[in-house]
């Protein structure tokens, strides 16, 4: 590699632009040091009307060791906003290496992509393995990367399937990109000894290594920038990119990730105002220099018994200081874009992860003492402490606050105007690298765009405020209880975490937040006796604690999620304007995305296994089991478009009923209905063969799930055509060869986002009688109702239903590259009654297109709400609602579908739990006789030729009022 050093040097590594540096760090430490003694003094001044006994000493302590982390976070947006808004050059004045990089200079080096995983779901990490080698296969010169899946899996039945991908990723790339696997025999030193191992074993044949975690994703474009910014600059050691949240529809992650956005920019950027070379590594998303990372980084084995020694857990910003101490800069791009990330979709993993980093983060206090390290890598080390530290001071601080107000009641201790400025600068400085991007975003008319809009923006930001006050205490409880944890020599589990968005149980949330509850409802008694409006000025230290467990439900609730998404709450740059990469992974439609081809072929190629949305055969890191496609968990909301007006009024209802939405239905009770069989066998691949009922007295309502089938990516031809070889019937040649008859066809509602259709047929085997009215239109001669998706290749229908028989079909959008999948097996829901074939007599049928509900009122009594409640990438959803009991002598739901043989079916086996939360049992589809179900599900796990993409039909969260 040639490098003109002194073309580069004179660009950005002056000894001038190294005065400037010193200057800065020194700023920062004089403004830190003065702010502090400063907030101590006026503390001490609150405190000085009731004097000083042991307690106000206490109190200014803790005051005093809980100040620094809320202080550094404010230094660091206030100096951010200023770069933010008044630098010419934002990047030259945080990373110089970046902005002077030649960004089009030819390749001359290697990089090794490593993929750390252990115990991971396999389809969901595969995939984006998948989409990261076509985008580099694609814009990247051959020769240059490569990929490493370095697996520390310990589970053989996970294993078999990682190996089992690679290869077929290694037979889909070959030579175009090389992609190796290897897996330990065991996880010594965890991620970092994982990572270790490779550079020490293969590392010497590659210049850089990009590391990335299980959940990372990168584009090419950001990836070829980074490179060439380090071949650009032989000093540079390790480079972080800033990692931005993908878009989700988890409520908590949204949440999250929103003030994440927030607050990261200013933050990131006022660190790297003075951090300068000696900046943070993350973990993930950066690139490293390999020869000085093997020769300089590996890390030291703590004296003492785990969990305070033996291996450092929280590696990376050890190997940040490390590599800084031997002369190697370490720098982060606070630009967004090409990064990502996904977060925690729970509570319970979101504070899970806290006590992980928690953990590791307290070892490094046996570290301060390493010889050669810089002052500012120090302070890194410090500072990384000091942010867990923080927690049991607050609640220290908040404690013995409210113990010396029960204790001196009725006497003048603390100056109250004083204590009001201080409870306001302490909120300001906590908030302040929100409120430093919030002033930005909301002066400039682009960026506003981007977030939705200024309303938008700013509902969002209330919303996520108000979460912020309310999760903080809920993790600094969490942090507590940790650090206690420690001094007993108790850890936690340091496994994978659980990626996709899931309901939080009421039983399972108050099992981890039974603690917080606990302290939060002493703290409200507490305040109580102190005074009734104590309990309404304290409320941001005490309500989310006492709100722990149904908060934790709430942001875990799928209807909130779907909500949220459907009004833009929440929302992020990347999901108002989908850039077509995040497109990819997420699963959605974006303009501009384009399928890529086969690397070696360029012709369009499968994925060679099954999408994130269908369910693995093997569990992820909870080790809980996720067979077959019955598994209910909380799914992604649609994507719908809405003005402010509507978005506002229903933004109120939320913030006012956010836990009573999550918990609406709550008082339903779960039940097992009765399911019957009445299939016969056939060897017509064009008769309905296959019928099953469901029934019970009691039933008020249940969900429709159509789930494309698992072996979607490995479909080569997607067969829809009718099969008539083993039918006693069949086409007219004459006619088949004749001009298709096109039946009439109405647009009976469209949006920017849904299109309703109604088709007219020449006959019907049942008289025409129903009408179907949406809004003020009614038609009185419709026997198919179609609902299409619009997106960026045209519209795509995902629902039909027949008014005059009951028959409905659903199927999911179509995975990544596929244009469109085939619809199967048909259901009816309401009073099932039979003559000539199964039917449900409709009375009137109205559609609601604001919400997507179709309401059904039907010939034998009673009123059903069908509502599309999720529509995505492998998965469709149907929340039906009976108002009224079904007659009990009609089944309430059946399915009619196809079998001739597994591999000629449109439906082949029989999955069901006999009880919430019981066993899985199959059966075929035509040998299940009858029995109880809390769930039931028809499926198929073998290639049909027969509508080979048509979806699995999902029975369950049947319920009783």
């Amino acid at each position: 590699m040639i490098v003109d050093q002194n073309t580069h040097r004179a660009s950005y590594a002056t000894e001038d632009r190294a005065v400037a540096v010193g200057w800065r760090r020194r700023i920062f430490a004089l403004a830190g040091v003065a702010i502090w003694a400063g907030l101590l003094a006026l503390f001490a001044r609150a405190f000085a009307a009731g004097g000083f006994g042991i307690v106000e000493i206490a109190i200014l302590i803790a005051f005093a060791l809980y100040l620094p982390w809320s202080l550094f976070g404010f230094l660091n947006a206030t100096i951010g906003f200023l770069v933010m808004r008044l630098a010419r050059d934002p990047l030259a004045a945080t990373c110089p290496p970046a902005a002077v990089a030649d960004q089009q200079a030819p390749l001359t080096t290697t990089t090794a992509v490593l993929w750390c995983i252990r115990n991971e779901d396999v389809d969901r990490v595969f995939r984006a393995v998948a989409l990261m080698a076509e985008d580099l296969a694609a814009h990247a010169p051959a020769g240059h990367f490569a990929i490493h899946i370095l697996s520390d899996t310990n589970r053989p039945e996970i294993g078999a399937d990682e190996e089992a991908a690679v290869a077929a990723l290694q037979a889909r790339f070959g030579a175009a990109l090389p992609i190796a696997y290897r897996r330990r025999s065991s996880n010594e030193g965890y991620k970092a000894g994982n990572i270790r191992d490779f550079a020490v074993t293969a590392g010497g044949a590659y210049d850089f290594a990009l590391v990335l975690d299980a959940d990372s994703a990168m584009t090419a474009a950001k990836i070829l920038s980074m490179v060439r910014i380090m071949q650009a600059t032989p000093r540079l050691g390790i480079l972080q990119s800033l990692v931005v949240g993908l878009p989700s529809t988890s409520p908590l992650a949204r949440l999250f990730q929103f003030g994440m956005r927030l607050g990261m920019r200013s933050y990131t950027l006022g660190s790297a105002w003075w951090h300068a070379d000696c900046g943070p590594y993350w973990g993930h998303n950066a690139l490293i220099r390999l020869a000085p990372f093997t020769a300089h980084c590996d890390l030291p084995r703590l004296p003492g018994k785990p969990p305070l020694g033996g291996d450092i857990l929280s590696h990376d910003q050890v190997e940040a200081v490390l590599m800084r101490r031997a002369g190697y800069e370490v720098r982060v791009i606070p630009e967004e874009g090409g990064s990502y990330e996904e977060n925690p979709p729970t509570l319970i993993e979101f504070v899970r992860r806290e006590m992980r980093w928690c953990l590791g983060n307290t070892q490094y206090w046996r570290l301060l003492d390493l010889p050669g390290l810089k002052p500012t890598s120090r302070f890194q080390l410090v500072i990384a402490v000091v942010m867990f530290v923080a927690s049991p001071t607050f609640l220290i601080l908040w404690s013995l606050l409210l113990i010396e107000a029960l204790r001196r009641q009725g006497e003048v201790w603390l100056d109250p105007t004083l204590g009001l400025w201080l409870v306001a600068i302490a909120v300001a400085m906590i908030f302040a690298p929100k409120l430093a991007s919030v002033a930005d975003v909301l002066i400039d008319p682009a960026k506003r765009r981007g977030f939705g809009g200024g309303w938008r923006f700013l509902a969002s930001f209330a919303i996520e405020t108000a979460f912020s006050f309310l999760v903080t205490p809920i993790s600094m409880v969490a942090h507590t209880l940790m650090m206690i944890s420690l001094l007993f020599g108790r850890s936690i589990g340091w496994t994978a975490q659980v990626r996709d968005a899931h309901t939080v149980p009421w039983r399972e949330a108050a099992a981890r937040f039974w603690p917080q509850t606990l302290i939060g409802a002493l703290a409200f008694t507490g305040l109580w006796r102190l005074a009734p409006i104590a309990t309404v000025y304290a409320a941001p230290v005490y309500l989310g604690l006492l709100l722990a467990i149904p908060l934790a439900v709430a942001t875990s609730s799928p209807r909130i999620g779907a909500f949220m998404r459907r009004i833009g709450l929440a929302a992020i740059p990347e999901e108002i304007a989908m850039p077509a990469e995040v497109a990819r992974l997420v699963g959605v439609d974006a303009p501009g995305d384009a399928a890529l081809g086969d690397a070696a072929s360029g012709e369009a190629a499968p994925l060679p296994w099954a999408p994130p949305e269908a369910t693995s055969r093997h569990s992820r890191s909870d080790d809980r089991e996720t067979t077959m496609a019955i598994e209910m968990t909380a799914t992604n909301g649609l994507v719908r478009g809405t003005r402010f007006g509507r978005m506002f009024g229903a933004l109120v209802g939320a913030v006012a009923g956010l836990t009573v939405l999550a918990g609406s239905g709550a008082a339903a009770e779960p039940i097992a209905v009765d399911v019957a069989n009445k299939s016969v066998k056939t060897k017509c691949a064009e008769e309905d063969n296959v019928y099953y009922t469901l029934s019970s007295e009691k039933i008020s309502g249940f969900t429709i799930e159509a789930r494309t089938p698992a072996y979607v990516a490995n479909i080569l031809r997607d067969s829809s055509a009718p099969d008539f070889s083993g039918c006693t019937f069949g086409h007219d040649p004459v006619a088949v060869q004749a001009k298709p008859y096109i039946p009439p066809t109405a647009v009976l509602y469209e949006d920017d986002q849904f299109i309703l259709k109604g088709v007219v047929y020449p006959d019907f085997w049942r008289p025409t009688t129903v009408p179907v009215k949406v809004g003020n239109l009614t038609q009185n001669f419709l026997h198919l109702v179609q609902l299409w998706k619009k997106t960026a290749g045209g519209p795509l229908e995902f629902l039909v239903f027949y008014p005059q028989d009951g028959y409905w079909r659903l199927k999911a959008l179509p995975p990544f590259k596929m244009h469109e999948v085939s619809y199967g097996s048909s259901f009816l829901f309401g009073p099932v009654e039979v003559s000539t074939r199964p039917f449900v007599g409709y009375k009137s049928v109205e559609f609601d297109p604001k919400t997507l509900t179709f309401t059904i009122a039907f010939e034998r009594g009673g009123v059903a709400k069908a509502r599309v409640t999720s529509l995505e990438v492998g998965s469709a959803k149907v929340d039906v609602r009976f108002e009224g009991a079904v007659d009990p002598k009609y089944p309430f739901a059946g399915l009619r579908s196809m079998y001739v043989e597994p591999a000629n079916a449109d439906t082949a086996e029989t999955v069901w739990r006999a009880t919430p939360g019981g066993p899985l049992q199959k059966d075929t589809v035509v040998d299940f006789h009858s029995g109880k179900a809390a769930e039931v599900g028809f499926v198929r796990s073998v290639l049909s030729s027969h509508n080979t993409s048509a979806p699995d039909i999902l029975f369950g969260g049947f319920v009783k009022d």
